[in-house]
C-alpha cells in the first residue's frame, strides 16, 4: 500500500511512502502510521487547526521535546508513557477526560508512588500540548486527586551504631568497605558505587560527590546540591587510606566480573545487603537504611539542623527536618567527627 502527500517545506514535491501490507494490511494501519508525518507536514498550516492530535502523537512529542535528563528519568519517562499508550493512545487529546483516567490510574495493580507517575506524565503531556498550540483545553488531570501517593507505605528502618557495627561485620568482604562508607558518609548507593580514589584528599579529608552510577550509567549526583565536598573523619580516612595503598584501580569498589568495572545495587542488595542483614539479626532493609539512620545518628550526636541539611546534601531543610537554618564548614567537621565517634 502507498501513501502519496505533498511535501510544501520541499518546493511542493509530491513525495511516497510504500507500506507492506503484512505489516500494514488496512488503510486504517497507513493512516495510523503516518499521523506523525502529516502532523509535521501541516505544522503553521491552515490544516493543523482542523487535524485532531492523538495520545499517541502527543507523548511522542513531549518525549521528543525533554532534553537535559539523566537515562534513567527519561527511560522512566518512556516506560510511563509506552503503559498511557495501550490504554489511551488512539484517543484524541481532546477527547480524553478526567474522569477515565482516574477511573483507570485507579484499576492498575501497582503501587500508589507509580499510579502517580502515570498521572505526572499525562499532565506534563497536557502541559506541552497546550504550549505547543496542539490543544486549548484545560488539563484534566488538575481534576484528578489520587488516595495515598504522598503516604509512605512501608516505615522507615533505622540502624542503632551497634546494629550498623554488627551489619558490617556480617557483611563479607570486600563489601564491609561498602557498607562502612556508604553509612559513615550518608551516601546514596549510586554516589558510593561510583567513588574514585582521587575523590579523597588526605591531607585535608575531604572527599568531592561528583558522580552517581545508576543502570549502567556513569551519571552527575541526584541534585546540584548532591555534588559537593564532604568532610571525611579522621577515622574513616586512615581506613580508607590503608585501602588505597593496596588498590588496583581507580574505583574504590571496582568488581572485575563486570565489564563496566563497577558493581549494581540491585545484584549487592539480594546476593550482598540481605543476606548480612539476615545473619547481623536485622529486619529488612535497604540500601537506602544506611542514609536514613545517618540521619538519625546526626540527631542522636546533637547537630545542629541547618549542619544536618548540609551533610545529607538536601536542596531544602525541610527535607531534612521542616526547619530552617545556616551550617558552616567547621561544623560540618564536627559533625563528621561526632558521627564517627558515635560508629566506634
Amino acid at each position: 500500500m502507498v501513501y502519496r502527500y505533498y511535501d510544501y517545506y520541499d518546493q511542493e514535491r509530491l513525495k511516497q511512502i510504500t507500506f507492506d501490507s503484512r505489516t500494514h494490511p488496512t488503510e486504517a494501519d497507513v493512516w495510523k502510521a503516518t499521523e506523525r508525518l502529516r502532523h509535521d507536514l501541516n505544522a503553521g498550516t491552515d490544516y493543523s487547526r482542523v487535524e485532531r492530535i492523538n495520545i499517541n502523537v502527543a507523548l511522542d512529542q513531549w518525549l521528543d521535546s525533554l532534553t537535559g535528563l539523566k537515562a534513567q528519568t527519561l527511560r522512566c519517562y518512556r516506560l510511563s508513557a509506552n503503559r498511557i499508550k495501550e490504554q489511551f493512545g488512539e484517543l484524541a487529546i481532546e477527547d480524553l477526560k478526567a474522569l477515565p483516567i482516574k477511573n483507570w490510574l485507579e484499576s492498575l495493580s501497582v503501587s500508589p508512588s507509580q499510579r502517580a507517575h502515570h498521572r505526572f506524565v499525562i499532565r506534563a503531556m497536557f502541559q506541552y500540548a497546550k504550549l505547543a498550540e496542539l490543544t486549548e483545553r484545560e488539563n484534566p488531570c488538575d481534576l484528578i486527586r489520587l488516595k495515598g501517593t504522598t503516604k509512605r507505605r512501608k516505615a522507615i528502618v533505622v540502624l542503632t551504631p551497634i546494629q550498623f557495627e554488627k551489619l558490617v561485620q556480617a557483611t563479607r568482604p570486600p563489601f564491609d568497605r561498602l557498607i562502612l562508607v556508604t553509612g559513615m558518609l550518608g551516601l546514596r548507593i549510586g554516589e558510593a558505587l561510583a567513588l574514585q580514589w582521587n575523590d579523597f584528599d588526605e591531607r585535608t579529608n575531604i572527599v568531592a560527590i561528583q558522580r552517581n552510577w545508576s543502570n549502567g550509567h556513569i551519571e552527575t549526583p541526584k541534585t546540584e546540591k548532591s555534588a559537593t565536598v564532604l568532610p571525611v573523619s579522621k577515622t574513616l580516612m586512615k581506613v580508607i587510606g590503608g585501602w588505597h595503598k593496596k588498590a588496583d584501580s581507580e574505583w574504590l569498589f571496582h568488581s572485575r566480573r563486570s565489564a563496566s568495572g563497577l558493581y549494581y545495587s540491585g545484584t549487592l542488595q539480594q546476593k550482598v545487603l540481605n543476606p548480612a542483614a539476615t545473619e547481623a539479626g536485622l529486619p529488612h532493609i535497604g540500601w537506602h537504611t544506611l542514609r536514613h539512620s545517618y540521619r538519625s545518628w546526626l540527631d542522636a550526636a546533637k547537630i545542629s539542623s541547618g549542619v544536618s541539611k548540609d551533610m545529607m546534601r538536601h536542596a531544602d531543610i525541610s527535607t531534612t527536618m521542616n526547619v530552617y537554618g545556616r551550617s558552616l564548614p567547621d561544623g560540618m567537621r564536627d559533625a563528621a567527627e561526632a558521627v564517627s565517634k558515635l560508629l566506634k
